[in-house]
């Protein structure tokens, strides 16, 4: 007989399992394992997976900021002032992502037609969720109080989502009447804009020009109007944004009055571009080189980073899971590359420098003889440096037209700190900090690939005296090389074949389909910012939401409301180490959720404050069951502490 005959077997729960092994197991006897398990090789984590068809995943980040960063707090918001929440609509928008996200799915791992559907329920989100936020901010709007404008007047409410005030130079579209029987004949009449606040300050503006449009507006049982219009394109510096509000400020056509700082079509006072090649405003100078890389000082903490953003590209003869380089592989640098440059924007609030440079590279890999081909097709990059006014940080956006298969592009900053020892990354409510030197089979090999990790909106190198942070919009992995210059390399493109595994002892080509090797336009968005100390001194964590996250601006004219015609806050966090995760409905009550946590390695208290009056407040766990009451500081304010590294899920009630 079976030894194991006198046992019984029955089928429990999983919280039954874990009270039993809770009872049966010493656990002063176990052995503690600590880290992220990500010992190695990449195999055996399929970590390569994290760049494959990147633009599923940097689409799928879109939809979820969106949702969560943008329709959601608002529509919230605008509920606590008596507007209809949107729920059926929210629903249907978190169904189709959820719907997207099997682990499979939303890596991409499949044949072309599963991603086609993926991507087409992100568009969804997106669409739902640019509808639900327009609805808050129009319904905000008519609560505004704007009678003191005349009727002419065109105002710009500048909404903020983000729990956290902000300062912007923001870039508005602004549609301006234009009157065609007052034009002058041979069309000298070029009207400039200004904007002011709501108290009549003139506010430094960069007018970039304007175009002339024709609008139809739609009138009730009648045919459409045609509008006449001049659209201006402007920026402007907006001061500081309340936290989850809103700012209004007024466009007007440009009299004899200039700003402190401005920039028309025939005059300025000053400029960021400072030469043909050169930017600088009060922290940052750029330098764009011949080859397309930049020059970074960073004037604050004296420091200079040098040859920065050149482009590296190698074969990848791999699957979706897995790097697998050509026996004869080769990596090209865009080091010795000839730019084309010329700038853009000039004024003194923006400028921006392009360079545009051309790499011949194998037009696709042959994989039977382990090679990445003859035949050169040229991929060219264009490169936009843009530095504003008052800004600690760079951004760049990078335009690709990918006509290659079978490669791996990165963008490469050589950091020279070679002190640093780790990197720190964004993670899931965490920021992850890892050794530069890889795992490896003992301590004198690596695994190659295993240094290439996940981030979430962030990756920063530090010594401990300077430091230099990358800020993305929806990339997923990087490196540091484990050398004296400490290179950092952002992952761009990861282009394969369509190997589908059916198992782990076998698969299935599929040559006809090509979305792995993401062909096409890509554009793609990051920004460089040195600081002193380390990622928690320079609250790295929140100045990647806010780069995430942009403020939204809508143009409307006098209305009657109660809400303030200056600015107002609704929702904000006081503490800006306490990072914003979620403000939502309650799932089976009236009720609001605000969730928070706590990145660093400190304890961390703040305020939760509302503008809408508040009755209760509790903490809940994850499921959103209450454990206490919490006791409010007055009825719109709500205290909270964070250990090191947790998530904090306060219900609140707001008063009838």
């Amino acid at each position: 007989m079976d030894a194991d005959s006198d046992r019984k077997w029955s089928e429990i729960s999983f919280p039954q399992f874990v009270k039993i092994m809770q009872e049966k197991i010493d656990r002063s006897k176990l052995k503690v394992v600590e880290g992220e398990l990500r010992d190695g090789p990449a195999s055996n984590v399929t970590g390569n997976a994290l760049t494959t068809r990147l633009y599923l995943k940097r689409k799928n980040k879109q939809a979820q900021n969106l949702l969560i960063r943008f329709a959601e707090p608002l529509t919230i918001a605008a509920s606590m002032f008596g507007a209809e929440y949107p729920k059926e609509f929210m629903k249907f928008a978190w169904q189709n992502l959820l719907d997207s996200h099997p682990h499979d799915s939303i890596n991409g791992v499949t044949q072309d037609k599963t991603v086609a559907d993926v991507s087409n329920r992100l568009d969804n989100v997106i669409d739902l969720s640019q509808s639900m936020g327009n609805r808050a901010m129009q319904w905000f709007i008519k609560q505004i109080d704007l009678g003191k404008f005349d009727d002419d007047d065109v105002l710009i409410v500048a909404f903020n989502p983000l729990p956290y005030p902000r300062c912007e130079i923001a870039k508005a579209w602004i549609n301006m009447p234009y009157d065609t029987s007052k034009a002058h004949f041979w069309g000298l009449v070029d009207p400039e804009l200004v904007i002011y606040d709501a108290q009549g300050n003139l506010l430094d503006t960069q007018w970039q020009g304007k175009t002339k449009e024709l609008y139809s507006v739609c009138e009730l049982h009648t045919r459409a109007f045609p509008f006449n219009c001049q659209r201006h394109l402007v920026y402007f510096d907006t001061g500081q944004i309340p936290a989850g509000g809103y700012k209004v400020f007024r466009a007007a056509v440009r009299n004899k009055e200039t700003p402190r700082r401005y920039a028309g079509k025939f005059d300025r006072t000053d400029t960021l571009l400072k030469a043909p090649n050169i930017m600088e405003n009060e922290s940052l100078k750029v330098v764009m080189n011949r080859n397309g890389t930049f020059d970074l000082v960073d004037k604050v903490n004296k420091r200079t980073y040098a040859g920065l953003n050149y482009y590296e590209d190698r074969g990848e003869h791999g699957d979706y899971w897995i790097n697998n380089r050509p026996m004869f592989n080769q990596t090209h640098s865009s080091q010795g590359c000839r730019a084309r440059i010329w700038s853009e924007d000039s004024g003194p609030l923006q400028a921006t420098l392009v360079s545009e440079i051309t790499m011949h590279l194998p037009a696709r890999g042959i994989k039977e003889q382990q090679q990445r081909g003859d035949r050169l097709e040229d991929l060219t990059i264009k490169t936009s440096v843009t530095l504003r006014s008052g800004s600690h940080s760079l951004e760049v956006k990078v335009d690709i037209d990918n006509r290659h298969e079978d490669h791996y592009l990165r963008v490469m900053f050589p950091s020279g700190l070679e002190e640093a020892t780790h990197a720190d990354a964004g993670g899931h409510f965490i920021v992850d900090h890892r050794p530069i030197r890889p795992p490896g089979p003992n301590d004198e090999t690596s695994w190659m690939d295993m240094a290439t990790l996940p981030q979430n909106n962030f990756i920063d190198i530090s010594d401990g005296k300077h430091g230099i942070a990358f800020l993305n919009d929806s990339l997923t992995e990087y490196e540091v090389s484990d050398s004296q210059e400490r290179v950092v390399a952002l992952s761009l493109l990861r282009c394969v074949r369509n190997w589908v595994c059916t198992e782990h002892r076998c698969g299935s080509n599929w040559p006809s389909q090509k979305g792995a090797q993401a062909l096409g336009q890509h554009t793609i968005r990051y920004a460089i910012m040195p600081h002193n100390g380390n990622w928690n001194d320079a609250d790295i964590p929140l100045e990647a939401v806010l780069f995430n996250i942009p403020i939204r601006l809508v143009q409307t004219r006098s209305t009657e409301g109660e809400l303030s015609a200056n600015q107002s806050s609704f929702y904000s966090i006081d503490n800006k180490k306490l990072q914003f995760s979620a403000m939502k409905k309650t799932e089976d009550r009236d009720t609001i959720i605000f969730r928070i946590y706590n990145p660093t390695n400190s304890e961390q208290k703040g305020n939760l404050k509302f503008a809408a009056s508040l009755s209760k407040a509790w903490s809940t766990n994850l499921n959103e069951q209450r454990s206490a009451e919490i006791k409010l500081k007055d009825e719109h304010t709500v205290p909270v502490s964070a250990g090191p590294c947790k998530i904090i899920t306060v219900e609140i009630e707001p008063k009838d």
